[in-house]
């Protein structure tokens, strides 16, 4: 299968039956060779696995370490042994591409969360303005917050409250039980909430 061929469904099968099947079935049916299946769960989950991929690299390398981490899980499609879990081994696959590509150009692809600096930004001289740049130091100290998590933590957020991955899925994905994905969830959560607290209470 071409990179090309990664990128989007052929006519054919975007109008197939297969794509009203669970991701379960499209493992099992790719793993015998449909390649119908296999572009349907490319395109059920090339967004998120992008989403993923960009928490360690940006610009031209995501796109490279995309491409390398699709062409890497239809070779290692018929190692999952619990089909009913791609998603999460899909993701492992894909934080393990990013994690080597980085290792291998001895760099980490920095990611800007403020596209625009303050002196950028136009004025805002409405009654309300006050109260919203309040709100807007508040997110900009919640993302420097969470910037400084340890990444495993970063992307344990990022699966469980963007992806709505279940704590079993995560576990696949990071590699840890998932008594330790929820373990960890609970210890940064209550880090996270005690630094917002703390600043809301200097407002007062």
């Amino acid at each position: 299968m071409t990179v090309a061929a990664l990128d989007q469904l052929r006519p054919p099968c975007s109008k197939s039956p297969l794509v009203e099947l669970d991701d379960a079935v499209l493992v099992e049916k790719a793993k015998e060779g449909d390649e119908c299946a296999f572009e349907v769960l490319v395109v059920r989950h090339r967004s998120r696995l992008r989403g993923t991929a960009y928490s360690i690299v940006t610009g031209a390398d995501l796109d490279d370490v995309i491409q390398r981490a699709w062409l890497k899980i239809f070779r290692k499609l018929h190692t999952l042994r619990e089909p009913r879990l791609f998603a999460a081994w899909a993701s492992r696959v894909t934080v393990n591409t990013a994690l080597a590509y980085v290792r291998k150009r001895g760099r980490r692809s920095e990611t800007n969360l403020d596209d625009l600096s303050p002196g950028q930004m136009p004025a805002d001289d409405s009654p309300d303005a006050a109260e919203k740049s309040g709100w807007q130091a508040l997110l900009r100290k919640t993302r420097q917050w969470f910037d400084e998590l340890e990444p495993r933590d970063q992307m344990l957020f990022r699966h469980y409250l963007v992806d709505g991955m279940t704590m079993e899925e995560i576990g696949v994905a990071v590699g840890m039980s998932p008594g330790g994905v929820k373990t960890r969830l609970f210890r940064a959560r209550k880090l996270l909430r005690a630094r917002r607290d703390r600043l809301l209470d200097g407002l007062d």
